[in-house]
């Protein structure tokens, strides 16, 4: 895979969970309650940074792929992936502590049984339940293109020393791949794992 062609699919899987998200925010605003109870205000301003959220990660996305593509290159590319990540982690975050929460859920699962807003509870739920495989793979599309992204940059490294083979006497070095660690308790490329004495 190819850094444009990571974010190509970044871009397709953003654009997918923006009109997923879009479902979700139609299915919450369709119905005109007079006097709608907390639950559907709750839903209702939920939705609304959902939808936010999701165009924001879409955006990053396009801006990611046109700056692989434009002028921006590479460091356009990272600073447009950052964005998205950050966007995605909080929409993911909201979406799990909100919009999944057992309490919200269990509401609209009573709402769904009975009563006259069963109808607006179902698609709400549906709509929701149909954000998850989007939003899965919008987190897998990051992964891979922030893999191509460091993997670009490293061999963008690697080509600019021609003076690491000449300082070794024209012995071949191997170079140590990156690592990205993910936590601060992560060892860092050349360390060990074990804990020094």
């Amino acid at each position: 895979m190819t850094l444009a062609s990571a974010f190509l699919k970044l871009d397709n899987a953003a654009s997918s969970l923006e009109e997923h998200v879009g479902h979700l925010r139609w299915a919450v605003t369709s119905t005109e309650l007079s006097d709608p109870p907390s639950v559907v205000h709750q839903w209702h301003d939920l939705s609304t940074d959902f939808d936010d959220l999701s165009r924001e990660v879409a955006a990053a996305a396009r801006l990611g792929r046109l700056a692989v593509n434009g002028r921006a290159g590479l460091q356009g590319a990272h600073t447009a992936l950052a964005r998205c990540q950050d966007c995605y982690t909080r929409l993911w975050l909201r979406f799990c502590a909100e919009g999944l929460a057992s309490g919200g859920r269990r509401t609209l699962d009573g709402l769904r049984r009975r009563g006259p807003l069963s109808t607006w509870a179902r698609g709400v739920a549906d709509a929701t339940d149909c954000c998850l495989e989007p939003l899965y793979e919008v987190g897998l599309a990051l992964g891979q293109t922030w893999q191509e992204l460091v993997e670009r940059a490293w061999l963008g490294l690697l080509v600019q020393s021609p003076g690491l083979i000449e300082s070794t006497g024209g012995a071949m070095v191997e170079p140590v791949s990156p690592v990205v660690a993910q936590d601060s308790d992560a060892p860092v490329s050349g360390e060990s794992a074990a804990p020094s004495a």
